[in-house]
């Protein structure tokens, strides 16, 4: 989905221009480049290898605990500037003068125009620019800054073909490096890679001499030049170089502090998104941080710098998961814009209560999530363009209509994107199969299971190869789960029907593969990566497969500029420019399938460390040890699903009704035995016996047969269940004898599970199987205790906080 970014950019401060004062603010896409795609056949080796870009690590910088420092600030009562407000609306609302000249009438619309762009009135900014240039152009007053101006908004407004033209225009009339830097940007966005990378080059090299004719008094060109190789390696998905690309135009700024205030706030955001994207979450959180403070002591806590600041910093924490901290602040930022007088259909409100829905989604909330989702879509019914192009085809706005039973606009909304996504993208691509499986949730709903099943087994194939590739996205991984946990609740309604008969298929089996693919196919990835880079001992093989590793992040970074490129209107869209894009992609394949080729003989296991296909249990039991058994539970919305494997012989399978909030209860319970805070030990509760024999009863002794034999059990249960230490549960009923001198001794009559078997838990069955696989550790290491940052008391705490 294309995420256009509002941005509060450098207007005019660049090498020919700085007249307008700094309050000025522009809309920008942050758009990337990407370098030309070169056609070919199978490469050799050496090719792969020059065409590849291996990422080098970066040291880990300690995360702040909180942001209660931040929240703090932003609570306290404000009201938006309304001196500034009022300035700017009396502009925006001033009518024509009716006794006026061609030059009167265009610095009248670039005024009122500018004062819109305040007020967050896009679409009158447009207009009043558009009918600026008219009458600028009837008396050849038309200067390049202005066109520069109204490329950008034109670009910002989906209107390509109409930036471009603009922008060349500016550059008609002579050399200017924002213009440059712009249609680097344009080029790139739909995807004519030639025009970006020619662009860039020149207008790297014109920067670099008008830095060395002037030196330090014109330091803006050294800063485009570092801002426009940032753009074109991050485009590639070298974000490590590009990072270095906006550190140096952020110790250039200082040095013209005055001069570029906003610009530092807005480059340190830049670096912040820089970093999310390497997945170094705490130090793009501290950049953003620090970036938000600098806004709010910049220009104030109900500035549209702020905001800007907010929704990217609330992005970082969503993407980290954690979600509560993320509703706050994002809360914040929608609250300042609703009080901001920004126009509610332009893409800053839709943007924010987009992003305000999608976090509360995340958090399950979906019926507080579509009441904001609602009021964006009421609110752009006067710019349902912009609407339909960059937010009906939000997955989470599909999720919670489904969740909130409103089927008939779930299926309106799923349908529309369906096609669009196929049209474009094609039926293997994963936001294809996403909206697949999604049809395939409302399919249930309207107990169209056979049609149900094969929406669900087209998609979710899909979504399980390339689900790696989705990694740090917390919608991304919670929809998966969703629609995954839907089809096993389908599999266990038709286990033993005679649909399950005539499709063919070991419902169980099936169910017991996916649950695996959700509750750790994650953690096998990462276990499978790394892995396969420990085992390699040669140096060159190391580097073969981090080569192939960060190929296949510069494939999947193109690939989203390719969708996001084909999600532009037709008349956008350049069939050159896509057909060269799909061609780098392709040659980022051959490169990638040529190592992977080279890795293959010398290294035949690799494939199956880095693409892990989720455990079935056949390959589950290969990996068993005698004496050994898997037991792998999995809690849904509403019923806990039970497989027994044992070392030799058939599986066992149960369905219980005891639902997440059932789990939930008993554990909670069973825990304030197990965690207690006592001040003596006389205060520690008694342990609930019955209640955790009656988690024995239900979640073990169904299968029994399963697992009865051995003496070591190997436990799967992700969520709620790993909270349990499943040794204190009885194997039998048991009441307590009166306590005797020792504190505790009743408990030592407990048939305990421990006392029958050992007990293993692992995350998920794929990672048993990794784990099998991994060459034994040396048996004459030594133990190793660690200790990270703890806290011993409040104190300490309130300080760190401090």
């Amino acid at each position: 989905m294309i995420q256009l970014k509002l941005i509060f950019k450098e207007i005019f401060l660049r090498s020919r221009i700085s007249t307008l004062p700094q309050s000025t603010v522009c809309i920008l896409f942050i758009t990337l480049v990407l370098f030309p795609a070169c056609a070919g056949q199978k490469m050799s080796l050496e090719e792969a290898k020059k065409i590849t870009v291996t990422m080098g690590d970066e040291s880990f910088i300690p995360p702040p605990r909180r942001i209660n420092d931040i929240l703090a600030i932003l609570d306290q009562p404000f009201k938006f500037d309304q001196t500034i407000v009022r300035k700017f609306r009396a502009v925006a609302d001033e009518s024509p003068p009716k006794s006026a000249d061609n030059v009167d009438l265009a610095y009248f619309f670039r005024r009122r125009g500018f004062a819109a762009l305040q007020l967050g009135r896009l679409n009158q900014v447009l207009e009043d620019l558009r009918t600026a240039l008219l009458y600028a152009e009837k008396t050849e007053m038309v200067d390049d800054r202005f066109l520069d101006m109204l490329g950008e908004m034109e670009f910002w407004g989906g209107h390509y073909n109409r930036a471009i033209e603009l922008l060349k225009r500016s550059l008609s009339k002579g050399d200017s490096l924002g213009a440059y830097t712009s249609l680097v940007g344009v080029y790139s966005r739909i995807g004519d890679i030639e025009s970006a990378e020619k662009l860039k080059n020149k207008g790297v090299a014109l920067c670099n001499q008008a830095y060395l004719d002037s030196g330090a008094r014109n330091v803006w060109a050294k800063i485009l030049a570092s801002k426009m190789t940032a753009y074109f390696l991050e485009a590639q998905g070298r974000f490590a170089e590009a990072e270095k690309q906006w550190k140096i135009a952020i110790k250039l700024l200082p040095s013209k502090k005055q001069l570029f205030p906003l610009n530092y706030i807005i480059f340190k955001t830049w670096l912040a998104d820089n970093l999310r994207k390497q997945n170094r979450l705490i130090e793009a959180e501290l950049e953003g941080r620090h970036a938000l403070k600098k806004a709010i002591g910049l220009t104030g806590k109900s500035s549209l710098a702020t905001v800007y600041t907010i929704g990217h910093l609330g992005e970082t924490l969503q993407k980290q998961g954690r979600l509560k901290e993320a509703e706050k602040l994002i809360n914040r930022g929608l609250r300042i814009v609703e009080r901001s007088d920004i126009s509610v259909d332009s893409y800053l409100m839709g943007e924010i209560r987009m992003n305000y829905g999608n976090v509360l989604a995340d958090q399950q909330k979906f019926s507080e999530a579509m009441e904001v989702y609602d009021l964006a879509r009421a609110d752009m019914i006067i710019n349902r363009q912009l609407y339909n192009k960059s937010f009906a085809r939000n997955p989470n706005l599909m999720l919670s209509l489904l969740m909130t039973g409103r089927n008939e606009d779930a299926v309106q909304f799923i349908s529309s994107a369906y096609d669009v996504y196929v049209k474009n993208f094609g039926e293997k691509h994963y936001w294809t199969a996403e909206i697949l499986g999604l049809r395939g949730v409302i399919n249930i709903r309207m107990t169209r299971l056979k049609q149900a099943i094969s929406d669900f087994s087209e998609s979710i194939p899909i979504l399980l190869a390339t689900h790696i590739s989705n990694e740090g996205d917390f919608s991304s991984k919670q929809r998966f789960e969703i629609i995954v946990e839907k089809y096993i609740d389908l599999l266990a309604q038709i286990q033993g029907s005679r649909l399950e008969e005539m499709l063919g298929m070991d419902s169980s089996a099936e169910a017991f593969k996916l649950v695996d693919a959700i509750g750790g196919y994650m953690v096998q990835s990462a276990l499978g990566a790394g892995g396969a880079r420990v085992v390699a001992e040669e140096p060159e093989l190391s580097d073969l497969i981090r080569r192939e590793q960060d190929t296949q992040q510069q494939i999947r970074v193109l690939q989203s500029m390719l969708t996001e490129t084909l999600a532009a209107p037709e008349e956008q869209q350049d069939p050159t420019a896509i057909k060269n894009m799909a061609l780098k992609i392709k040659t980022f394949s051959n490169a990638r399938a040529t190592l992977l080729e080279e890795i293959k003989i010398r290294f035949p296991k690799y494939s199956e460390f880095i693409n892990p296909q989720p455990a079935t249990p056949i390959m589950a039991q290969e990996n068993l040890r005698p004496g050994e058994a898997l037991i792998s539970i999995y809690t849904s919305k509403n019923h806990t699903y039970i497989w027994a494997l044992p070392y030799k012989g058939e599986m066992k399978f149960s369905i219980v009704k005891l639902d997440k909030n059932t789990i939930a209860k008993m554990i909670t319970h069973l825990r304030k035995a197990l965690d207690p805070k006592p001040k003596t030990l006389g205060d520690i509760p008694e342990f609930d016996l019955s209640l955790a024999y009656e988690l024995y009863r239900n979640l073990l002794e169904p299968v029994e047969e399963g697992w009865y034999d051995a003496s070591e059990l190997i436990i799967v249960s992700p969520g709620l269940l790993s909270q349990l230490p499943f040794s204190v549960l009885p194997t039998s009923p048991v009441r307590l004898s009166k306590q005797e001198n020792e504190l505790f001794s009743k408990y030592r009559q407990v048939p305990w599970l421990i006392r029958k078997v050992s007990i293993t838990r692992l995350p998920s069955v794929s990672s048993l199987i990794t784990l099998r696989k991994l060459p034994e550790a040396d048996p004459g290491r030594k133990a190793f205790a660690g200790f990270g940052d703890p806290f011993f008391n409040k104190e300490q705490l309130a300080r760190a906080e401090g």
